[in-house]
Order: structure tokens, then C-alpha cells, then sequence
């Protein structure tokens, strides 16, 4: 009884037309918005015959309390969706454990202090040197916000739990992909989830699984959630193989030899922390840019230079998460970059002087697309203005400290040591 295979998708025709029936239509522009998550991914197991049990993917799973109610479960895998259904399912569970290869990610809770996260996705906080993530400049500046936020009304067991876990791996979070979800440390603090990092090396018994690390547990099901790969059934085999992993394509979204705009994706891009829609968005104004003559294409030459570096920054700042992940990279420098190439970057220096509320805004608060609303093709500067106005920021000494810790880097980094350099300020 196993569920590991792709279910046989039920026909949802909303016109009433006959299965059977074809239409041929001919465009200039094809542009595929489906996302990364075409086609569940099931990673193959030593030994998984030998299993007695169910392997189910996380992606068929409809709900936990009646699917998984009493059984023996192992989760594969922890990424976002991931920690949920860990918490989800040992709540239920008779038993439950979790197995990630290369650890949860980076583990940032949704809310701190009653606030959300989101408020340190900051140009400022996002623009220091990658490498200044687990320093003491930044832990003081996380001290700074447990003592003007009082995070005692959060729960201190989980967080603290979260702070153990991140360690262990020995990344900042600039350097993995952020897991901004501590469902399946809550899972561990108070519902009993057991934890393991590795992978599977065999089966005996019919239902015990035995791990890398040595230990084993015995499981009725194997859900896995070990996410979604793009797939492109409609296309030619040669063009779906030369896009499924979106970092060979000139800003995920060109093929680069193709020397036309026939064909593009929008969306296929994932930031470690922060979210796909102010990429995308990026993306698409980029292609209606092009598509309009309003910018040049460039050319092959100049794409597969562009795709090279962008593939050494990325497995270099990412070294645990980039080479299984093709689409993930850098929030920020992924924004200043497109910003670059539609020519819509905020133009901070003029806000200060002319705007200072909204320059607070932009520098302070958190990053979204009204950054790139305020100036070039397709800027609004009174709604945009008026949208950061509404924006809430950190504690104005976190603000502060963030000031005087930028403005350092840009000092040292005048004076010659590039390794200060800041990103979109």
C-alpha cells in the first residue's frame, strides 16, 4: 500500500468543452508563471522495498488528524511546509521523527514579541557584508531587540531551542535558507518529535528505519517532504531539460542562447528569506521592458557571463542549500540587480534630502516592491510614498545601532577594504 506514485489529475473543465477537443493558437511570447513547484519530489531510499509501511509525499497529504492518527510517523525533510506538518503530526501520532539531511534551514519564528519578522527584513539589516551574520556586531544588535521588544511573552523554550539548533550548523543566517517557521521545534519542546540529522541507509523488520547517524526508528509511513521540482510536461524534451534548474538561465528567466524573447519564466526564483512575489514581480517588468524595445537584450555572451557569477555567488554564500536548490539566492542583491537592469533603483540620496520620512522607510523598514515604485519605468511616487508611510519599522535604537554599523562598512569600505562593501545602499 503505497502512495509514492503521482495521482491521475481529475478533469476540472470549466467550458464544457469535450476532453478530446484542440485548439492551435500561435503568440510571439510564450512566458510560463507555474512556479517552482511542478512535480513532487520522492528521494530515493536504500532498501525501500523492504519497507512495509507507506511512503507518502507531503504534496498528497489532505489531513494529518485522519490520515495519520494513531501511526508511527517519519517525516523526510524540513522545510517550511515541513515544520508544519511536523507539528501537525505529533500532535496525532502515536510517534513521530523528523530526518533533514543538511539541518531545518536557518529557523526564524513568524512573530517576536508580538510582532512580525518580517520588520528585519530591512534594506539596512540586508545590506551588510554576508560574512557579518554570526559576529558580535550583529549580536549586539539582537540583544538590542529582546531588550526594547521584551520578548518574554513569546515561548522561551522554543526560541531558545531554535538558537541551539542554528548554531549547530555553524552558518549565519545570511549563508542558509531561512526555515521562518519553529512549528516542528515546538513539535520537539512539547510534543515529543524526535530529531535527526542524515539520511536514510536501510530498512529491516519491514517497519524499522535505520539512519546515518546510527540510531533507527520504526515508522508506519514515511512522509516526505522533500518539496517540488519545476516541470514543463507541454515542452520539447531538450527545451524542459534546459530549464529545470533556473540558475542556468540569465536571471531564471532567459534562456541565454535562445537570442529571442519566444520564451521566458517569471517566478522561478526563491529567496532565502523574504518571498517569491517582489521577484517575480521584478522579473516581469523586466520582460515587458524587453518585450517593448525599452531595453536592450543582451547578448549571449553577456547572459552566460551574468549566469556565472550569479552561480558562484550563489553556491558560495549557500554552500549547504544552493546545490539542491536552483532557484534559491539573495533577496536583496536578486532585487538590486533587476532594479539595475529596469532602472528603478530607490534614488536614496535625493530622498534624504527631499523626502526624509520616506527615506527612513526604505532604509528601515522592511523590503517590498514600493522600494522600485518611487522612481523609473512605471514609478508612482505619491501611492508609493504613502503605502511606506504606513510601513511599520524596529525600535528606533535597533534603528540607530543599524545606522552606525552601516555607516562604518561604508567608511571602511571607501578606504579600500571592498570586503565592507554594502549591498543596494
Amino acid at each position: 500500500d503505497r502512495d509514492n506514485t503521482t495521482p491521475t489529475p481529475t478533469n476540472n473543465n470549466n467550458n464544457n468543452m469535450p476532453e478530446e477537443a484542440e485548439e492551435t493558437q500561435y503568440f510571439d511570447h510564450v512566458v510560463i508563471c507555474s512556479g517552482v513547484n511542478g512535480r513532487p519530489v520522492l528521494p530515493p531510499m536504500p532498501g525501500q522495498d523492504a519497507f512495509a509501511g507507506r511512503i507518502l509525499h507531503s504534496g498528497y497529504l489532505q489531513d494529518a488528524s485522519t490520515q495519520l492518527a494513531g501511526q508511527r510517523v517519519l517525516l523526510v525533510g524540513l522545510g517550511e511546509s515541513g515544520s508544519d506538518l511536523a507539528l501537525q503530526v505529533s500532535k496525532v501520532a502515536s510517534s513521530a521523527c523528523a530526518l533533514t539531511r543538511s539541518g531545518a534551514g536557518y529557523i526564524i519564528p513568524r512573530y517576536f514579541a508580538g510582532k512580525v519578522t518580517d520588520l528585519d527584513t530591512s534594506r539596512i539589516h540586508h545590506s551588510l557584508p554576508r560574512w557579518m551574520g554570526g559576529g558580535f556586531a550583529l549580536k549586539f544588535k539582537n540583544a538590542l531587540e529582546d531588550l526594547y521588544l521584551c520578548p518574554e511573552t513569546d515561548d522561551l523554550l522554543v526560541l531558545r531551542k531554535a538558537g541551539e539548533l542554528n548554531a549547530r550548523r555553524g552558518l549565519p543566517w545570511q549563508r542558509r535558507f531561512g526555515t521562518k517557521n519553529t512549528a516542528f521545534v515546538e513539535a520537539m519542546v512539547h510534543h515529543n518529535l524526535q530529531y535527526r540529522e542524515g539520511t536514510v541507509t536501510g530498512f529491516s523488520n519491514g517497519h524499522t528505519v535505520h539512519f546515518s547517524d546510527g540510531t533507527s526508528f520504526d515508522s508506519d509511513v514515511i512522509l516526505c517532504c522533500t518539496g517540488f521540482s519545476p516541470a514543463f510536461p507541454y515542452l520539447e524534451p531538450g527545451v524542459e531539460a534546459a530549464l529545470r534548474n533556473p540558475r542556468k538561465l540569465f536571471k531564471h528567466m532567459l534562456l541565454p542562447d535562445a537570442g529571442n524573447l519566444s520564451l521566458a519564466l517569471v517566478g522561478f526564483v526563491r529567496p532565502a528569506l523574504g518571498s517569491i512575489p517582489p521577484l517575480a514581480e521584478q522579473q516581469a517588468r523586466y520582460l515587458s521592458l524587453l518585450i517593448q524595445g525599452l531595453r536592450p537584450l543582451l547578448s549571449p555572451a553577456c547572459m552566460h557571463e551574468v549566469i556565472e557569477r550569479d552561480t558562484v555567488r550563489d553556491l558560495q554564500q549557500y554552500p549547504c542549500d544552493a546545490p539542491r536548490l536552483g532557484a534559491l539566492t539573495d533577496y536583496l542583491i536578486f532585487l538590486t540587480d533587476m532594479a539595475e537592469l529596469i532602472g528603478c533603483q530607490p534614488p536614496l540620496w535625493r530622498l534624504c534630502l527631499t523626502h526624509p520620512r520616506t527615506w527612513y522607510k526604505v532604509v528601515f523598514g522592511p523590503l517590498n516592491n514600493t522600494h522600485y515604485r518611487l522612481a523609473g519605468p512605471g514609478a508612482d511616487f505619491s501611492q508609493a510614498s504613502a503605502a511606506l508611510a504606513r510601513i511599520q519599522t524596529v525600535p528606533l535604537p535597533v534603528s540607530l545601532y543599524q545606522a552606525c554599523l552601516a555607516s562604518c562598512c561604508k567608511l571602511l569600505a571607501f578606504c579600500g577594504l571592498s570586503q565592507f562593501g554594502l549591498v543596494g545602499l
